[in-house]
């Protein structure tokens, strides 16, 4: 009987046949027809896969389940493949899935591609079992070899593919702290969308809308802000026009981001809709469901807390990020960022041991992962600490960690930090008794932030120095 109701909801619904897929999975399989239930299932997820992820996974790894054990086949080929590459290309540094479990499902997957002749997918497995090494294992070096090789190796596949190559890569670089060459990386690979937000939908994302996103992150950290806060309302303004619920999220959260290296104060508008964008992405990833978002909106949340100066909710925030990336093995390419802004945050409580050890965490972190512009952050949340705890004792050590920082900014292009690490140098110079070097170093420090419009920070010391005139 089952089977005859499967075969008549195929039939009759023959226009809405993905709107009716789950339904008519749920009767094939409990007529133990398992390739057409499986069939059925994949149907199923690529309907639903958009707006909600995790339901989407959930039918799939029924369809490979029904799949295991049934005997060699053309058609169970063709399943198997279609579930993997939904899995692995749009699922896998979404959602947890065991190291082993994902070797060797990738494995198959890519051998399956390949044997078909299906050179896009086949690249687009491997690109996808990088960022999963990235995103989930937080090896970001393994991650940047793998996509590195292909990116340099694309010629052979479609532009489309192309473009969400540039956008893998692009966002590793993010992550590693090559920031120039990333940037141009996804600027190409909107122009290749030509606004068209489904333009790399193969790879599971909006590759226009998704390299907006990384517009921001990458603007950000060179201290391009305008260009950050405007791709950023661009890239909103696509996501919302079309259903794209993580990408939003995704926006939301970089918007706050970019927001920590301006400087403004608490009552500022934009700190104000921080505060919003948070209750936006937590709600909004609880839509979407993945382990990935969900650490997402908790990062968002954190930095909103952080940049109203709520200090002591940005701790225990910061401390519920690290536990859902550590524990869902998800978003864990920023760690060593959250744990610096941890250190940041301690320190402001006054909490100064704590913040070192949060600092110490981050640089090893960072340096472990391939991190360099995270480590530059941990650096300076370093030097911020010893120059609280005693900075005659500390000196020395200060201007290590200043100089590190410095390094990093040099070898990253970070140079939203370059004014942050002269201030510094400035603060520790006027705790050193040395009052004309001080005043040079923070007028230095504020042509800095002048000439990246890091407009909080300009207002602040601009401040300081007329009261100490």
């Amino acid at each position: 009987m089952h089977a005859r109701v499967a075969q008549g909801i195929e039939t009759l619904h023959t226009d809405e046949a993905d709107e009716v897929a789950a339904l008519a999975a749920y009767h094939w399989e409990k007529a133990q027809n398992n390739m057409a239930a499986a069939a059925a299932f994949c149907r199923a997820a690529l309907h639903v896969g958009k707006g909600n992820r995790t339901q989407g996974m959930e039918y799939i790894r029924k369809a490979l389940l029904l799949t295991d054990n049934e005997p060699p086949s053309e058609t169970r080929a063709q399943v198997r493949l279609q579930a993997l590459a939904e899995l692995i290309v749009r699922g896998s540094w979404r959602f947890d899935m065991s190291e082993d479990e994902l070797d060797t499902l990738s494995a198959e997957a890519q051998a399956l591609a390949e044997g078909a002749g299906l050179t896009d997918l086949a690249v687009l497995l491997r690109a996808g079992h990088s960022a999963a090494l990235g995103m989930m294992r937080g090896d970001i070096k393994r991650w940047s070899i793998i996509i590195s090789d292909i990116v340099s190796n694309m010629e052979a596949v479609s532009t489309e593919v192309q473009a969400a190559l540039k956008v893998n890569h692009a966002y590793c670089r993010y992550t590693e702290g090559e920031f120039e060459a990333g940037l141009q990386q996804v600027i190409d690979a909107a122009e290749m969308a030509n606004g068209d937000v489904n333009y790399g939908m193969i790879s599971g994302y909006s590759a226009l809308v998704t390299a907006q996103n990384e517009i921001v992150l990458h603007s950000a950290a060179l201290g391009q802000f305008e260009l950050a806060l405007q791709t950023n309302q661009q890239g909103q303004a696509h996501a919302l026009a079309n259903g794209l619920t993580e990408e939003l999220v995704w926006h939301l959260s970089n918007q706050n981001e970019a927001l920590l290296f301006i400087g403004h104060k608490p009552d500022h508008p934009l700190i104000l809709e921080a505060a919003s964008n948070a209750v936006k992405a937590h709600d909004l990833a609880e839509q979407v469901a993945s382990d990935y978002t969900r650490g997402v909106a908790k990062r968002c949340l954190a930095i909103s807390l952080f940049l109203t100066q709520q200090y002591e909710l940005a701790e225990a925030a910061f401390k519920e990020c690290l536990n859902h990336f550590r524990q869902q093995r998800a978003h864990l390419e920023v760690e060593a960022h959250c744990l610096a802004l941890l250190a940041t945050t301690q320190l402001y409580l006054g909490n100064e041991n704590a913040a070192l050890v949060s600092a110490q965490i981050a640089i090893d972190r960072s340096q472990a992962q391939g991190a360099a512009f995270f480590e530059c952050l941990a650096h300076i949340a370093q030097a911020r600490c010893l120059l609280s705890i005693d900075a005659k004792q500390h000196a020395t050590a200060i201007h290590q960690a200043l100089d590190h920082a410095a390094a990093l900014v040099e070898k990253t292009a970070g140079r939203s930090q370059t004014p942050v690490i002269i201030e510094l140098h400035g603060r520790l110079a006027g705790l050193l008794g040395d009052a004309a070097q001080s005043a040079d170093k923070l007028q230095e420090a504020l042509k800095a932030y002048r000439a990246i419009q890091a407009d909080g920070h300009v207002s602040r010391l601009e401040q300081e120095l007329s009261d100490a005139a």
